[in-house]
C-alpha cells in the first residue's frame, strides 16, 4: 500500500471541501494506505481525524497508519504519530542545502485539495523529489492551478501508469463526494506503481518463444500489468531510445535468455543498471554465461510450467511492492 500525503487548505467559497476531506480520510484508511500529514490547519485535522476513526473502527492502531510532522507550531490534532520536523523551512525553496520536508521525502504520492501559495510551494517540493501529484481541481485554489500544470506534462510523468481519462477524473464536478474521494484515492494508488512490464527476448522464429511471450503476457495481465516487447514494427520512434524509455518506465522487466542474442543481454544490462527488478526465464538446459549464472532463473519446459512459476515469482514481487 502507498504512503499518501494530503496537502492544501479549505477555500472559503467551497463549503463542501470539508465534507470531501472527511470522505478522503475515510477512503485512504479503507483502501489500506498510510496517511502523512502536516498537522497545521483544519484540512490536516479533518483528514487525520476521519482516517483515524476509520482505522480504529477496523480494529487498527492509528499510530501505525498516520504520521504527522510539525514545526514551530502546536499540532492541530493528536491523531496517530506526531513527530517534530527537522526541516529548516517548509515554506521556502531557498533553504540552505535544499532540505526537502519529511512529509515529501517519505510519501509515495501527494494529494492536493484547495490550498494557497504554501500549497504551491509544497507541490514544487514534490516535483523536486519526483513524487507523483494528484490535485483535486474540483474545489479550486492552488489544487486547480497545480492540476492544469500537471496535465501539461501528463505524457512524460504519468502515461506509463494512468490513462489520461482516469487522471482527468480529478477535474470532475463534485456531486457524490464519497465517490469522488474513491476516484481520487484510486488515481493516487495507480500513480505510485507503473503498470507496464518490459519484456526482452529473442525474435527467432521458434514456436516455443512465441508461446512463451504469450504466456508472459497472460500472467502479467492476470496481475493487472501490461507486458510488451519492442520491435522495429511496433516502435513509435527510433528503437533504442524507445527501449531505454520503456525500461525506465517499467514496473519490472522480464528477460528470457533461452536464445542468447546480443539485444537480450543488452536490455538485461540496461534494466539492472537502472535498478529495476528483473525476472529471468530460460528454457530448461539453456547454458547461461558466467556473468548471469548467479541470478535466480525460472527454467521452463512447457507453457503451463512457465506460467505457474512466473506467476509465483511475480506475486512475490508485487506483494513486496505493495507493502
Amino acid at each position: 500500500m502507498a504512503r499518501m500525503l494530503v496537502i492544501g487548505s479549505f477555500q472559503a467559497d467551497e463549503p463542501r471541501c470539508g465534507e470531501f476531506t472527511t470522505a478522503l480520510g475515510r477512503e485512504i484508511a479503507d483502501a489500506g494506505h498510510e496517511l502523512l500529514n502536516g498537522c497545521r490547519n483544519e484540512l490536516d485535522r479533518l483528514v487525520a481525524t476521519s482516517a483515524g476513526e476509520r482505522v480504529v473502527a477496523k480494529g487498527g492502531d492509528p499510530s501505525a497508519f498516520i504520521t504527522s510532522y510539525v514545526r514551530d507550531a502546536a499540532p492541530v490534532h493528536q491523531v496517530g504519530t506526531i513527530l517534530a520536523s527537522r526541516c529548516p523551512n517548509w515554506a521556502s525553496l531557498a533553504s540552505p542545502g535544499l532540505v526537502v520536508p519529511e512529509t515529501i521525502q517519505q510519501c509515495d504520492v501527494i494529494l492536493v485539495v484547495g490550498g494557497t501559495d504554501g500549497t504551491e510551494c509544497a507541490a514544487n517540493w514534490g516535483r523536486i523529489a519526483q513524487k507523483p501529484i494528484v490535485p483535486v481541481a474540483a474545489f479550486g485554489g492552488a489544487a486547480a492551478r497545480i492540476y492544469d500544470s500537471e496535465l501539461t506534462v501528463f505524457q512524460e510523468k504519468y502515461a506509463d501508469r494512468i490513462d489520461r481519462a482516469e487522471y482527468e477524473r480529478l477535474n470532475q464536478i463534485p456531486g457524490d463526494l464519497a465517490r469522488l474521494a474513491k476516484d481520487v484515492v484510486a488515481v493516487a494508488g495507480n500513480a505510485v506503481t507503473p503498470r507496464q512490464v518490459f519484456v526482452a527476448m529473442s525474435f527467432a522464429e521458434d514456436p516455443r518463444f512465441e508461446d512463451a511471450y504469450e504466456s508472459i503476457q497472460l500472467v502479467c495481465a492476470s496481475l493487472g500489468y501490461d507486458a510488451a516487447r519492442i520491435t522495429s514494427a511496433n516502435a513509435v520512434d527510433r528503437i533504442v531510445p524507445e527501449i531505454l524509455m520503456r525500461i525506465k518506465r517499467a514496473a519490472f522487466v522480464i528477460v528470457d535468455v533461452s536464445d542468447a542474442r546480443p539485444n537480450v543481454y543488452y536490455e538485461l544490462g540496461v534494466a539492472q543498471g537502472a535498478g529495476k527488478k528483473v525476472v529471468v526465464t530460460a528454457f530448461k538446459g539453456t547454458d547461461l554465461p558466467f556473468d548471469i549464472a548467479d541470478i535466480p532463473v525460472i527454467f521452463w519446459e512447457g507453457q503451463k510450467q512457465l506460467k505457474e512459476r512466473l506467476r509465483d515469482r511475480l506475486e512475490s514481487i508485487t506483494s513486496r511492492q505493495a507493502r
